[in-house]
C-alpha cells in the first residue's frame, strides 16, 4: 500500500505535482522557521493531496497560496509524497549510498556520493535534483528559517533513502541517510548540474507553470515576485579531455548527471 498514491502517477504528473509544492513554499514559505522541520495536520494533508491529484493528472486550479493552505500543510504534503512510494535513492543502491557516506575522508566521500547519483535512474535523477536545488535555496535562508544543510539532511535523510526491509540494522544507520542528503545539499552545484537526463517519458520541464501562483505570488508578504524553481538548463559544457565540440549538447538529450567543473578536485588524478 505503500505506493499507492504515486505509484500510478505518470513521471510527468510527478514532476508537475513536485514543482508546484516547491513553487509555492517558496513564494511564502522560505522565511518560516523550520520549515520542512515542522508538520502539518495530517488530515489537511491528505486532503490536499487528493485536490491536488484528480483521476491521476494535476488540478491545475488548486491555488497552493490560497490562505486555507498553510506552508507546513504543503510542506508535509511534498514529504509524504516522497514516503508513500519506492525510496527515491532507490533499494537497490541503498548500501551503495551508505558506503558512500561510510567514507572518512570528505573528498572520498563527495566522489562516492556522486557517483552513486549517477547510477540512479534518469527519472529518479531529475526530480532529485529538482528537490535539491530546491533545498539548496531553503538552506541559503538558514539564518532566518534555521533550516541549515544539517537539519534538512535530519528530516529529508529517512524520506529519501532507506532499506525495502525495515530492521534494526537500518534504524542504526540513519545518520548516515542524514549524512548523504546534507551532502548533497551542501554540494549541490557540483552534484546537480543544470543539465539532466530526460525521463522515460521524453522531456519534462523543471519548472511547471502554474497560472494561479504567478498571479497570486505578488501578494506574498516578503516575495513581492512570483517565485518557481529556476531550473533552466545552460548550453551544455565540452568535456575537458574532448576537444572543441562545433555545438552545444541539446538539453533535452542529456545525459545522466557526471561531475561538473565546480566538483572539488579530488586528492590524485582519477
Amino acid at each position: 500500500t505503500g505506493d499507492r498514491s504515486t505509484g500510478i502517477l505518470a513521471p510527468a504528473t510527478q514532476l508537475q505535482f513536485v514543482d508546484k509544492c516547491i513553487a509555492a513554499v517558496e513564494a511564502k514559505g522560505m522565511d518560516e522557521e523550520g520549515v520542512y522541520r515542522l508538520s502539518g495536520v495530517a488530515s489537511k494533508s491528505e486532503k490536499l493531496m487528493k485536490v491536488m491529484i484528480d483521476k491521476g493528472k494535476l488540478n491545475d486550479k488548486v491555488n497552493l497560496l490560497d490562505s486555507e493552505w498553510e506552508v507546513k500543510t504543503i510542506t508535509s504534503t511534498l514529504k509524504n509524497f516522497f514516503r508513500n512510494r519506492e525510496a527515491l535513492l532507490t533499494y537497490k543502491l541503498y548500501p551503495e549510498f551508505l558506503a558512500a557516506a561510510k567514507e572518512v575522508s570528505p573528498n572520498d566521500r563527495f566522489r562516492a556520493v556522486h557517483k552513486c547519483v549517477t547510477t540512479m535512474p534518469p527519472f529518479n535523477q531529475k526530480i532529485l535534483g529538482v528537490l535539491m536545488r530546491h533545498l539548496a535555496r531553503v538552506s541559503k535562508s538558514a539564518d532566518v528559517n534555521k533550516m541549515h544543510a544539517s537539519n534538512i539532511g535530519v528530516v529529508f535523510g529517512p524520506t529519501l533513502m532507506r532499506p525495502l526491509e525495515e530492521s534494526v540494522a537500518g534504524i542504526m544507520d540513519i545518520k548516515y541517510q542524514n549524512i548523504v542528503i546534507e551532502m548533497m545539499v551542501e554540494k549541490c552545484a557540483e552534484i546537480f548540474s543544470e543539465q539532466t537526463p530526460t525521463s522515460p517519458t521524453g522531456t519534462l520541464p523543471h519548472s511547471v507553470s502554474h497560472p494561479a501562483l504567478r498571479r497570486a505570488a505578488p501578494t506574498a508578504p516578503g516575495h513581492p515576485a512570483p517565485v518557481a524553481p529556476s531550473h533552466a538548463a545552460p548550453a551544455a559544457a565540452v568535456p575537458a579531455a574532448a576537444p572543441a565540440a562545433p555545438a552545444a549538447v541539446a538539453p533535452t538529450h542529456a545525459p545522466p548527471l557526471a561531475p561538473t567543473s565546480a566538483a572539488p578536485p579530488p586528492p590524485a588524478a582519477a
